[in-house]
């Protein structure tokens, strides 16, 4: 909550052209990896890759990557959502050397345990995981598939987790792409999964037909770059770095800053920092309120309304709410979400001083943001 508020206080032809070059070379749909299909037999498979696939001594049974370390909660939460998404599965064929991307790795043909039908297909690299491993396979399957469809980054470096777990996918009709790479207590991992669409995730494959979103933010869209971001503002710039655009208007009869952030070059939150002055800080609340009934009209009932009380000294005195806020006492936060959009009201303050704003987060591009601080973070040792 309270680096929300901090991000408030610190708050052509040619583009057409490569757009259509970008999209025509990314294809609609993906039905499998390589020459394999799902519900594949094993004879199947030891067809369409002839002596390039072996047959293991004994089968192995198994689900993907399982996470064990001494920490209780989260490590045990990833570990079953692991487990979670693919039913038990057995591996009888195997590719021990196939050269993607230029480099080595093994393929595994991860069967059904009651269909004996292919399940998955995980690719492991021959040689040691790293960032540099990870960070050019996920440049490599960006110019094969396209952007990425999703993306989490997850770091807790302070003991007992010791993690840096990054994920990221590709989602198509038929077949979803899935990158990992994981250092838990310094020791990484990194598995590329090849997997039917579940279910769930159809409504946002690549290259479905379906009511699409015009904007996100505004007239802009997530993934934009800075120059089409710039190109749909006709209000006035007030400040411009590698990572962020301003500006200024007038939002809801208040004035604000407009605020667009990029990593990569791709836009992945937006918001709107109000600026307005109140004597009487109780009609920051008012202010609040006029814009969460504005954000109801646009994205319905909200998913979250509450206030969280730090220090009570003001709580049964709603004469001194307002300052309650400027003091850092008192939170107040309305979230909302879309299919693409994480939306945030927030309301707080510290010395004396109130932060009041709307923080719109790309659900599928947030981790863009993790990855930039965790940039800087590095870049400080």
């Amino acid at each position: 909550m309270r680096n929300l508020i901090i991000f408030f206080v610190v708050l052509s032809t040619t583009f057409f052209v490569l757009l259509l070059l970008q999209t025509l070379a990314q294809p609609k749909d993906v039905q499998g990896w390589n020459k394999a299909r799902w519900g594949m037999t094993d004879e199947d498979i030891m067809k369409a890759f002839n002596e390039k696939v072996e047959r293991l001594p004994d089968s192995k049974k198994g689900r993907p990557l399982s996470l064990s370390a001494s920490d209780k909660k989260m490590l045990e939460k990833l570990a079953r959502e692991l487990k979670e998404k693919f039913e038990p599965y057995h591996t009888n064929l195997c590719i021990r050397a196939a050269d993607i991307y230029g480099k080595k790795f093994e393929v595994h043909f991860n069967m059904n345990d009651k269909t004996n039908k292919l399940e998955n297909v995980n690719i492991r690299p021959k040689e040691k995981p790293s960032k540099a491993l990870f960070k050019f396979l996920e440049q490599k399957l960006i110019e094969e598939y396209g952007f990425l469809t999703r993306g989490v980054t997850i770091s807790d470096t302070k003991p007992p987790i010791q993690m840096q777990i990054r994920n990221r996918f590709w989602i198509f009709p038929t077949t979803t792409i899935e990158l990992n790479y994981a250092v838990i207590k310094e020791s990484p991992s990194l598995d590329i999964y090849y997997y039917p669409t579940k279910e769930k995730d159809k409504s946002i494959a690549r290259g479905k037909q379906g009511k699409q979103i015009e904007f996100d933010f505004r007239k802009t869209k997530w993934g934009m770059t800075k120059e089409q971001v710039k190109a749909t503002e006709s209000v006035k710039l007030t400040g411009a770095t590698d990572t962020l655009l301003n500006y200024s208007s007038e939002i809801a009869g208040m004035n604000a800053t407009i605020g667009f952030s990029f990593s990569e070059d791709k836009l992945y939150r937006a918001s709107y920092a109000f600026n307005e002055e109140h004597t009487n800080k109780n009609n920051y609340i008012s202010d609040y309120e006029n814009v969460k009934e504005i954000l109801t009209r646009e994205y319905g009932s909200p998913k979250s309304d509450s206030s969280e009380w730090r220090n009570d000294l003001y709580e049964n005195d709603p004469q001194y709410w307002g300052l309650a806020i400027s003091l850092g006492h008192v939170v107040y936060l309305t979230t909302w979400e879309t299919e693409t959009t994480e939306i945030l009201l927030i309301l707080g303050g510290d010395n004396y001083k109130i932060s009041f704003g709307v923080v719109y987060n790309s659900k599928n591009l947030k981790y863009l943001g993790v990855e930039q601080e965790l940039e800087k973070e590095e870049g400080q040792f």
